[in-house]
């Protein structure tokens, strides 16, 4: 089964600087114009993070009188996707999918996900969308991200539409189209098979969401990717896996410095951290928290700290999705008992257990995504991320009962 590897455009040109860079050093191969060429691809990396710096100078002083300033790639005159659907999902297909345009003498099967893995980076999502790629009843013929709702469809270059979000499914349909069995009665044929999708930033990253036309004017969003997954795939299931917030964002700042060519360093993470921290606390002496949370000026592209405010983001899906569409899985009781894990998650999804072979494979298939680093978080720099954490922690397990951040703290 074919997964993807979740980078960005940006981070990808970030990693090919990197290599370039390490052939040259290694070859002694350092020409004046491969020295120009690096410099002036370094220099469009430093002037994208300054960026971010001078929106954040500007944000406050404009975001609720003119709108948030516009990002480089931030100029599009975007469609509501709330105009899209509704479908007539098929009734013999367990998965969501619908027929192109039933005009035509030959009709297209359209498919849409039937589960997504919505959240969170750094938290296990690429491990588990493999092992789960391993399930006959899954077809996994596409990228495990295809970032839609959270990216693509904003990108400048060239933005998504959500027919686009569509054709990612293609390969997937055909599948699902041609794997047919006989229902419980034996009377009508039942497409049993389903596709899912892993886009992990789903669940938070609404940056750009005073661009919509359903938050215009606004000071907090009122709409978010929640409100418009639920508007195009009703019945979607919708699974978060949650790791220990601290650890998260510690992991995330590793993996952004082999992706984006800098140096990790405890030091560096922590003044890093004692500045997004200041800023969010400045942001909520004069906006809501909402705002604040959705306010992308408070991180840089080396780490988020507004993603691991778990309980904000899950209210906002709790909102518009019935509990029983959800589940909930903590990366650290996952690395425990993977096998448990997944059993519940074919409950959940209504898949059968596959034969004991396959599930032996998906068990013990090697770990992905694993990071290797040389260095751990500094003992001063997680004491105080916890404690930012701590409160939001506790809410969350307020919120969702048996799910309990308070272990790891």
């Amino acid at each position: 089964m074919l997964t993807g590897c979740g980078r960005t455009d940006y981070e990808s040109y970030q990693a090919v600087l990197c290599l370039i860079l390490k052939m040259m050093l290694k070859k002694r191969a350092m020409s004046f114009l491969s020295i120009c060429l690096v410099l002036m691809i370094t220099n469009m990396f430093l002037i994208s993070d300054f960026v971010w710096r001078f929106n954040y100078v500007l944000y406050p002083l404009t975001c609720y009188t003119f709108g948030p300033p516009p990002l480089v790639t931030d100029i599009l005159e975007l469609k509501s996707l709330l105009k899209e659907g509704p479908f007539k999902f098929l009734p013999d297909f367990k998965n969501p999918c619908f027929y192109d345009n039933e005009s035509r003498l030959i009709k297209s099967l359209r498919c849409l996900p039937y589960f997504f893995i919505a959240g969170f980076p750094k938290c296990g999502s690429t491990d588990l969308w493999k092992r789960l790629s391993y399930h006959p009843e899954i077809v996994t013929l596409h990228p495990k991200e295809s970032s839609f709702f959270d990216g693509r469809r904003f990108h400048l270059d060239h933005a998504w539409t959500f027919e686009d979000f569509i054709d990612t499914f293609q390969k997937d349909a055909e599948v699902i189209r041609k794997n047919s069995t006989y229902n419980k009665s034996e009377t009508l044929l039942f497409h049993k098979l389903i596709t899912g999708e892993a886009s992990v930033n789903t669940a938070a990253m609404n940056d750009l969401w005073y661009k919509l036309p359903e938050n215009s004017g606004l000071k907090e969003p009122r709409y978010t990717n929640a409100n418009y997954l639920r508007h195009l795939i009703p019945q979607v299931r919708l699974i978060f896996i949650m790791r220990d917030p601290t650890e998260r964002l510690w992991s995330e700042y590793v993996y952004s410095a082999r992706a984006n060519c800098f140096q990790a360093s405890s030091e560096d993470f922590h003044e890093l951290m004692l500045e997004s921290i200041s800023r969010f606390q400045n942001c909520l002496q004069n906006y809501s928290e909402k705002s604040c949370v959705y306010n992308f000026t408070i991180d840089t592209f080396k780490g988020r700290l507004r993603t691991g405010l778990y309980v904000m983001h899950i209210m906002d899906w709790l909102r518009v999705f019935p509990r029983d569409q959800v589940l909930f899985i903590r990366t650290e009781e996952y690395e425990i008992d993977i096998p448990y894990t997944l059993k519940r998650i074919f409950k959940f999804l209504d898949i059968g257990s596959p034969p004991d072979d396959i599930f032996k494979q998906m068990v013990e298939c090697e770990r992905q995504n694993v990071q290797t680093f040389k260095g751990n978080i500094s003992t001063k720099t997680k004491i105080l991320l916890d404690n930012f954490y701590k409160p939001y922690n506790y809410r969350l397990s307020n919120l969702l009962g048996e799910y309990s951040m308070q272990k790891n703290n």
